[in-house]
């Protein structure tokens, strides 16, 4: 199975950190597989679609009924 998101930056602003897009799959089984995405977060810029073209292959969920989640994680520590 082949999971295909299109991004848009509809803000003002391009983004200037490097947060990470992912697509998260959460099954009715409370099974949950997070992805990251080929994409930079950082080449989305405004009023320019990314296609993020994500290949499921063996991460299928094991029950028919999940959820796709599209999101960005952000892996920046607490400062000090």
């Amino acid at each position: 199975m082949t999971v295909n998101l299109t991004w848009e930056n509809s803000g003002v602003a391009p983004f200037h950190f490097g947060w990470i897009p992912t697509l998260r799959i959460t099954g009715s089984d409370a099974s949950e597989t997070v992805l990251s995405l080929d994409i930079s977060i950082q080449d989305i810029l405004l009023s320019r679609p990314v296609l993020a073209e994500q290949e499921l292959g063996s991460i299928t969920p094991q029950t028919t009924d999940y959820v796709p989640y599209a999101g960005i994680i952000n892996h920046v520590g607490p400062r000090i």
